[in-house]
């Protein structure tokens, strides 16, 4: 949807919550399926300083905190 598009530099989290991530990549296709759901390569840093990196369904995934916006 429109107000959960997602860029590049964009902070976002998971709806199940999670560290605040980094958008890095957001793999678009022409695909039907993958276009209204596509992949969101992100990255974070842990409490330690690692920096980790995962891609996951941009439908898992929203724009706020959902700690504070449930």
């Amino acid at each position: 949807s429109k107000e959960n598009s997602m860029n590049v530099g964009d902070t976002v989290y998971l709806k199940s919550g999670s560290p605040a991530m980094a958008v890095q990549h957001v793999e678009r296709s022409d695909d039907y399926s993958e276009a209204e759901n596509p992949r969101v390569e992100t990255a974070w840093f842990t409490d330690a300083g690692v920096m980790l990196k995962n891609t996951f369904p941009a439908a898992s995934l929203v724009n706020k905190d959902p700690r504070f916006y449930r």
